[in-house]
């Protein structure tokens, strides 16, 4: 059990932002890639596969920060996590 890490509580508004902003691109593709799948199979364009980049980027890119991002425990004061 630490007392510190990577991302300290300073980066709280970021998270908060980030969580958001992942929640965007989920609602999106829980919208957007089962119409797009049933509807337009045949029509895939450049704005399809630049979406469906960005969306598993922008993925990856949450795991690394959940797993690099400690989470503080507000009655103890202690940060657990990375």
């Amino acid at each position: 059990m630490r007392t510190h890490c990577r991302f300290d509580i300073i980066f709280f508004t970021f998270r908060l932002y980030w969580d958001l902003l992942m929640l965007i691109f989920l609602i999106t593709n829980l919208v957007v890639l089962p119409v797009s799948i049933a509807f337009f199979y045949d029509d895939v364009g450049a704005h399809w596969i630049v979406f469906n980049i960005t969306c598993d980027t922008m993925f990856i890119l949450d795991i690394i920060i959940n797993f690099r991002t400690g989470k503080p425990n507000i009655i103890t004061v202690k940060i657990y996590g990375a």
